[in-house]
C-alpha cells in the first residue's frame, strides 16, 4: 500500500499542468510522504530478531504462487515495477518545473528515495551480510541494492531532454 500511495503521488505530479505549482507540489509531497513511511517500515523490519526475520519475514517475501514466485520482493512485485516507471516519468518531467516549491519538493523526494535505499541496504546488511538476494543465487544483495539506489536516483535527475538511465 505504501508503494501504491507513492505511485499515486508521482502520477498526480506528472499529470499536473507545468504552471500548476500547487498540484505538482501536492503530488510530489504525497509520494515523499509514502516513501518516508517505507523508510519507517524498513527500519522496523531491521529491528526484528534474526530468527524472526529468517522464519517469518524472508519466507513471506518469496511465497510460491500457482505461476511460480509471486512474493513481494523487488522485481517480483508488480507494484515495484510501476513505482520505477512512475519515478522515471516524474523524473523526465521534473526539470520542466522551475518554481521553487516544486524544486524543493523534488529535492526532498530525492533525499527520501536515498533514505529508502539506505534503510533497505541496512536491513539486508543486518540479515544477509554479503549474501545473495532472494532473486539471485550468488552475489551480494547489498552491492545490488547500492547499484539500484544509484540507478533510481538517476531517474529523478533526468535532464530537460527527458532522457534517463533506462533502469
Amino acid at each position: 500500500m505504501l508503494i501504491q500511495g507513492a505511485v499515486v503521488g508521482l502520477r498526480h505530479a506528472a499529470a499536473a499542468h507545468p504552471d500548476d505549482t500547487a498540484e505538482t507540489v501536492l503530488g510530489v509531497r504525497t509520494a515523499d510522504a509514502f516513501l518516508t513511511a517505507c523508510v519507517a517500515a524498513l527500519r522496523l523490519t531491521a529491528a526484528f530478531s534474526p530468527q524472526d526475520y529468517e522464519e517469518s519475514i524472508r519466507p513471506s517475501m518469496m511465497s510460491q504462487g500457482e505461476d511460480g514466485m509471486t512474493g513481494f520482493s523487488g522485481l517480483w512485485s508488480a507494484d515495484h515495477r510501476v513505482l520505477v516507471d512512475a519515478l522515471r516519468t516524474w523524473g523526465s518531467l521534473a526539470a520542466l518545473h522551475t518554481a521553487p516549491p516544486v524544486r524543493e519538493a523534488h529535492a526532498s523526494l530525492r533525499e527520501t528515495l536515498a533514505e529508502v535505499y539506505a534503510a533497505h541496504t541496512g536491513m539486508c546488511r543486518r540479515f544477509t551480510g554479503e549474501g545473495a538476494s532472494l532473486l539471485r543465487q550468488r552475489g551480494s544483495c547489498v552491492a545490488t541494492l547500492e547499484r539500484l539506489a544509484g540507478a533510481r536516483q538517476r531517474l529523478l535527475a533526468a535532464e530537460k531532454t527527458g532522457r534517463d538511465s533506462g533502469c
